[in-house]
C-alpha cells in the first residue's frame, strides 16, 4: 500500500513532462527553416570601409562586370551558396581572387588592399573623379551592360594586364574589328565589307587616317594618285595610323561600336555622318 502514492506521483510527472514537451515539438514542427535570398550583388570597399567604384568583378565564365559610384557591382549570375569564388581587380589596389564569403545587406562584400605605390591613399570624392569617369566611360558601359548598346569596353585594368606599347596590339583580335596590315602599318576595319574605322580620340575624331582608304572619298583620292598599287601606296604614305597617334601605354581605355548606328549618340555627333565602326580611344593616367 506504501508504494502506490509514489507510482501516481510518477505517473503526474510524466503527464506533466508530457504536455510541457509537446507544444515543444509542435513548434518546432511547425516552424519552416529560413531560405535566404540568392545573392546577386557585390559591394567592394578600401580598408577604411570607403566603396571602391569602378572596380572589375569577373566570376566564372561570366562577362566582367563593373561596380557603380558606390561600389557595388551586380554579379553575372545570382549565388544561393554561402561563398562564391570571384576576381575583382582596381588600378591601385591588390587584386582580389578568393572566396568571398563576407554578407552584409544581401551582398558579398569583398575588400581590396591598396598596392604600395599607393601611400597617400585617396578621397573616395577623388576615386569618383577619375578621367574615364568625366568623359562617361562607365556611363556608357552601363548603357552597353543594360542593352542600349552595342560595344565593347577596354579598361584600365585590362589594359594593365597587357605588356604592349602598340594600340593596334590592344585591339588585335577583338570581334568588331579586322586589321590589315601594309607595309607593317595596320589598317582598321569593320566586321562589314567595306566598313570603315572612324577613330576618335579623347572625344575627337581623327582625320588623315589610313583607315580611310575604305571611304569613297578614299577610293576617290587613290584613282587620283595613279589606282591600285602606286596609288594606294602614295595614299598610305601620307596618313597615320593609331600606332602612330598615341602610344599604348598613354591609354586609359577603349570603346569599340561595330556600327555607328548602334553607338551612343554624343559619339555618333563626333564620329561624323560618314562613320561605320567606331573606335574611341581615351588618354591619361589608368585610375
Amino acid at each position: 500500500m506504501s508504494r502506490l502514492p509514489s507510482i501516481r506521483l510518477s505517473a503526474l510527472a510524466l503527464t506533466f513532462a508530457a504536455s510541457i514537451a509537446a507544444p515543444a515539438s509542435a513548434v518546432a514542427q511547425d516552424a519552416e527553416p529560413q531560405v535566404r535570398e540568392p545573392i546577386k550583388a557585390v559591394e567592394i570597399r578600401d580598408r577604411t570601409g570607403q566603396p571602391i567604384p569602378y572596380a572589375v568583378v569577373s566570376m566564372g565564365a561570366g562577362a566582367p562586370r563593373v561596380a557603380d559610384i558606390m561600389g557595388i557591382a551586380e554579379l553575372p549570375s545570382a549565388v544561393t551558396a554561402d561563398s562564391v569564388q570571384i576576381v575583382v581587380r582596381r588600378i591601385g589596389y591588390r587584386p582580389f581572387g578568393e572566396y568571398a564569403s563576407v554578407i552584409e545587406d544581401g551582398r558579398f562584400v569583398v575588400t581590396l588592399d591598396p598596392l604600395p605605390r599607393a601611400l597617400n591613399p585617396r578621397t573616395i570624392t577623388e576615386r569618383r573623379d577619375t578621367p574615364l569617369a568625366r568623359r562617361g566611360f562607365y556611363e556608357r558601359m552601363e548603357r552597353v551592360r543594360t542593352g542600349a548598346n552595342l560595344g565593347r569596353f577596354i579598361t584600365p585594368e585590362e589594359l594593365d594586364q597587357r605588356h604592349v606599347t602598340q594600340v593596334s596590339s590592344i585591339l588585335a583580335g577583338e570581334q568588331y574589328l579586322v586589321i590589315q596590315r601594309y607595309d607593317r602599318r595596320p589598317i582598321l576595319s569593320g566586321r562589314g565589307a567595306g566598313c570603315a574605322v572612324t577613330v576618335l580620340l579623347d572625344g575627337m575624331k581623327m582625320t588623315n587616317m589610313v583607315e580611310e582608304i575604305y571611304t569613297r572619298e578614299g577610293q576617290d583620292e587613290i584613282q587620283r594618285l595613279g589606282g591600285r598599287l602606286n596609288g594606294t601606296a602614295r595614299f598610305l604614305a601620307g596618313r597615320q595610323s593609331v600606332d602612330d597617334l598615341i602610344s599604348a601605354l598613354s591609354v586609359a581605355g577603349i570603346e569599340i561600336y561595330p556600327t555607328a548606328a548602334g553607338a551612343p549618340v554624343e559619339l555618333q555627333r563626333a564620329a561624323g555622318n560618314s562613320a561605320c565602326t567606331i573606335v574611341a580611344i581615351w588618354s591619361g593616367n589608368r585610375q
